[in-house]
């Protein structure tokens, strides 16, 4: 599941292609069951916080970066 709806972000443009969405479902399964571990182990950490962090670091981690964003400030495009 996770394949297809990354296959169908790549397609339309809101994630990079230079990954196999299968390669990248693989690394956000992976990310979450990091958050899980962490919840597990330290007792005291809410589960929706550690998988929002996984969502937001895997889709900005992910995205294609906008031409405006890319740049630097202070540097010349």
């Amino acid at each position: 599941m996770y394949a297809l709806l990354i296959r169908n972000s790549q397609n339309a443009g809101e994630l990079r292609k230079d990954f196999k969405a299968e390669h990248l479902a693989v690394l956000f399964h992976h990310l979450c069951l990091g958050a899980l571990l962490e919840w597990l182990r330290a007792g005291n950490l809410k589960l929706r916080r550690g998988l929002d962090a996984v969502v937001e670091l895997f889709i900005h981690g992910a995205a294609v970066p906008s031409a405006t964003a890319a740049r630097k400030p202070g540097r010349k495009a």
